[in-house]
């Protein structure tokens, strides 16, 4: 390969010994790879010796508190959202929350998940809506 700037390679969902040749190629000319913990797991250290490291953490308490965080404060944390309960039951109560209207409170932003729906919905159905237009008026006449 001719250093890239940037490859893009699908993962299949048991290995990495299935990627083509060119896939497989990029993969060990990377610097960073970036994927969740499962996908980087299947690829192999290659040239480098060492696993590839996670760029991010999927763990929603420690979005919430930050990794400097007291194991206390991680803990009472963790309570507090529930993900001490078995996952049925986050289910059940995530599940009873919705029909009752609650969807909860975002992580990312700290406002209640339906008013940070509110304020994009519109211009998600603008985009939805000037996309199904130019799909018709190009789609039509390309038969």
């Amino acid at each position: 390969m001719d250093d890239p700037w940037l490859s893009i390679v699908g993962m299949p969902d048991d290995s990495a010994a299935q990627l083509p040749p060119a896939s497989r190629a990029a993969i060990d000319a990377a610097e960073v790879i970036f994927g969740g913990p499962r996908h980087l797991d299947l690829v192999d250290a290659g040239k480098r010796g060492q696993p590839w490291p996670v760029p991010f953490s999927i763990d929603p308490v420690l979005a919430a508190v930050g990794d400097r965080a007291p194991q206390a404060v991680y803990d009472r944390v963790r309570e507090e959202m529930g993900l001490n309960l078995p996952l049925w039951q986050q289910f059940f109560i995530y599940i009873s929350n919705i029909l009752q209207g609650d969807f909860g409170t975002s992580v990312l932003t700290s406002n209640p998940v339906l008013d940070d729906i509110k304020r994009v919905f519109p211009a998600t159905l603008e985009l939805a809506t000037l996309a199904a237009i130019i799909g018709v008026i190009l789609g039509i006449p390309a038969g």
